[in-house]
């Protein structure tokens, strides 16, 4: 910052790397205001428990009620939505909401790299995705990957032999979920914005622990803790059944 330095300081970072003694070295040479766009979802045992920043740029009002319990130093939250959306839809978006959906339950999978967090209830969700597929042979069961995915062994061999449609990573997660009635997913932030552009969305948690959940998610009704209420979701939505 000494070489390099400015009023504002506009961070897109993932939770827990607005680092304060960088946000000290800023102002100490210069700096005014040290902001930061929401770019994911705080993992609740994870290392992205503090956030220390001047303004946070969120995806919505209630998006950093945990993060502000979990001990955050936010002087001023100014809801925006996801740039990252906005984006990858741009003046698209219209065009895809009026696309005829292609999938019945589209499941957004996350990156299970990394060792820090136990992935095993996330694999009982995809086990779920299975026995549905099973029971429910009509249904379009698709599973759709972040663009650096690199593969799971683990879960391929879980949907291996079953009728589980993997869509290539490449594509437009965004889009995808325009074209699909339901949208399921472990943790992805993601089931955030889709929620945002008011899609139908369920978030899993077989284990009653899950680290990327808010509270407010909880409160709206909209997480699964069984696969029995799984079922019991999609037998009371006739356009599911009927495709």
């Amino acid at each position: 910052f000494k070489h390099c330095s400015a009023k504002y300081l506009i961070q897109d970072r993932n939770l827990g790397t607005t680092n304060p003694l960088k946000n000290y070295l800023f102002k100490k040479n210069g700096g005014i205001i040290a902001a930061c766009i929401q770019k994911n979802i705080a993992e609740h045992n994870g290392t992205a428990l503090f956030y220390d920043v001047d303004i946070f740029f969120s995806y919505g009002k209630k998006t950093t009620n945990d993060i502000m319990r979990l001990g955050a130093r936010i002087d001023k939250i100014i809801p925006i939505g996801s740039l990252s959306m906005c984006n990858a839809l741009s003046s698209k978006i219209n065009t895809y909401k009026d696309k005829k959906e292609q999938f019945d339950i589209l499941f957004i999978g996350q990156n299970t790299t990394s060792p820090r967090t136990n992935w095993k209830y996330n694999y009982e969700s995809i086990k779920w995705l299975v026995k549905m597929s099973k029971d429910m042979p009509n249904l379009r069961i698709a599973i759709k990957h972040h663009a650096t995915w690199q593969g799971d062994k683990l879960e391929q061999e879980i949907t291996n032999n079953s009728n589980i449609e993997y869509i290539s990573h490449d594509l437009n997660t965004y889009s995808l979920g325009f074209k699909s009635k339901l949208i399921l997913t472990y943790g992805s932030s993601m089931g955030y914005e889709f929620i945002g552009l008011g899609r139908n969305v369920r978030f899993l948690d077989p284990g009653n622990e899950n680290p990327f959940i808010n509270n407010f998610v909880y409160k709206d009704n909209l997480v699964i803790n069984s696969y029995f209420d799984l079922k019991k979701l999609i037998e009371g939505k006739n356009e599911l059944q009927h495709t």
